[in-house]
């Protein structure tokens, strides 16, 4: 029997150390290339300009002069989403869990590797073995509330929310070799959006629709 259970223990330890582990972090000096890739408020789609100003950069602390942060920086958060090659974009998987932003002005646009409380680690692990290729793209957002997932900010319809370059890794670290790292990762700017004017058109007529009706049966 107790063999059984060093038996079991061990090939549990094994096949842990064989998933594949990622950094997620989006500023690294240690890499070669170096990883800089800042995410910043960008412009709007559709001429609306948003709450906070286009200059800004997200951030978790809203006293912090880095850019106008009125729009409240303490709901920017940012998620590393994982799959193996050939995956769809839309069908890759966040690799929980989202993190906030650094909390200073040198470091405003980084994802906070700590969180939370600085207890937390950067280190995301797939269930894609080690030595094996993958694919991750970062993914930004900020709508004013906590939003957990990048979906659930952008089904709120408003704020503000982007995606970065898809990111190759041809051989996992993990267990005994060090994580990979975002190596190729790019800077990109979460766009403003607001709901499209045909669906702000569909919402009047379907008020004016309802008050006609209301009318007649009274």
């Amino acid at each position: 029997m107790k063999k059984l259970v060093v038996l079991l223990s061990l090939v549990a330890t094994v096949s842990a150390f064989s998933q594949g582990q990622i950094n997620f972090n989006n500023k690294v000096s240690t890499t070669v290339p170096p990883i800089d890739a800042p995410i910043s408020y960008g412009a709007d789609t559709l001429g609306v300009a948003g709450p906070v100003a286009v200059a800004a950069r997200p951030n978790r602390s809203i006293t912090v002069a880095d850019g106008a942060l009125s729009y409240g920086g303490l709901n920017v958060m940012a998620g590393l989403y994982g799959g193996i090659p050939g995956t769809a974009e839309s069908a890759l998987t966040l690799l929980v869990p989202a993190v906030p932003f650094r909390s200073t002005a040198a470091t405003a646009g980084y994802v906070d590797a700590t969180y939370p409380n600085g207890t937390g680690t950067s280190i995301r692990q797939l269930t894609i073995d080690v030595g094996q290729p993958a694919i991750f793209q970062i993914r930004a957002w900020d709508v004013g509330v906590t939003a957990d997932t990048y979906e659930a900010a952008v089904a709120r319809g408003v704020g503000y929310w982007g995606a970065g370059n898809i990111i190759s890794v041809a051989s996992l670290g993990g267990g005994s070799v060090a994580p990979s790292q975002l190596i190729g990762a790019q800077g990109f700017s979460m766009i403003y959006h607001v709901p499209e004017p045909s669906i702000i058109g569909l919402g009047i007529l379907g008020a004016v629709a309802g008050l006609v009706a209301f009318r007649r049966r009274n």
